[in-house]
């Protein structure tokens, strides 16, 4: 079944009403033909949506976008293309009026609650470099939707704007954008990181992040050629590969949940 949308790069798209998380389906499509075109996946429900860490990401029917796809890495740095994704959720919600901010590394933000997630992996079918990347967008949930620990920490697009959203619509949308931002971190790569840093509002402020390697507080100053967030702790810089951030509003649990 289609939505009667182009997939990414003009690749075939495939749409599901349940499955267990799209980005299983591209990888086990991945597998079966690695020599590609690859796939976009929508489904109307993920019954195993996840996160990076394994967190769940709650992908209740109907509610949101739920869409993977898979391309060759090319001249893309992997730790870019959850910025990139990120930046382009951010920027086709800023066109239509939404106040949308990215947070590294992974979150697109609305007034300070996470409203969408990315989760990127790469993986190696026949000996060549895929990426899977998969992106959850909340659209049409109510505060009751979402469980109570999340209350007051996530967000979708109804109960910021007050009105239904289209999957199909904004999947047409959004894998546009995704197409350009993709295209520029190949072509321009620091004019990409550019871009995404323009879209995050809280440069300079005190950040506490949470690491493989322990909790640490410092400034948030950059984000590096490989995607890393700089960190001034007071007494040097350190460079955060992977972590949980939270900037001034309580993050910590809801960094990673697709």
């Amino acid at each position: 079944m289609s939505w009667g949308i182009e997939g990414l790069y003009g690749q075939p798209h495939l749409h599901f009403a349940a499955v267990d998380s799209t980005n299983e389906v591209a990888k086990r499509l991945l597998m079966r033909a690695p020599e590609g075109p690859g796939a976009t996946v929508t489904a109307d429900y993920q019954w195993a949506g996840r996160g990076r860490g394994s967190r769940r990401w709650h992908s209740a029917r109907g509610m949101g976008l739920w869409l993977s796809c898979s391309f060759l890495l090319g001249g893309c740095h992997p730790g870019h293309l959850a910025l990139v994704a990120g930046a382009a959720v951010a920027e086709c919600l800023r066109r239509r009026g939404v106040p949308a901010a990215v947070k590294w590394p992974n979150d697109v933000l609305v007034n300070g609650k996470k409203l969408a997630g990315v989760l990127g992996e790469v993986i190696r079918p026949g000996g060549k470099q895929w990426v899977v990347l998969g992106i959850g967008v909340n659209l049409n949930q109510v505060r009751d939707d979402f469980p109570a620990e999340l209350w007051g920490r996530a967000t979708s697009l109804k109960m910021e704007t007050g009105r239904w959203w289209d999957p199909h619509q904004l999947a047409g949308q959004l894998l546009r954008h995704l197409e350009q931002w993709l295209l520029r971190a190949r072509r321009e790569p620091g004019e990409a990181l550019r871009w995404w840093k323009g879209l995050c509002p809280w440069w300079g402020q005190t950040i506490r992040a949470h690491t493989p390697l322990g909790a640490l507080t410092g400034r948030a100053v950059d984000v590096d050629a490989e995607g890393r967030l700089v960190v001034d702790t007071g007494s040097g810089m350190v460079a955060l590969s992977s972590g949980e951030v939270s900037i001034g509003y309580p993050c910590d649990e809801v960094g990673d949940w697709r």
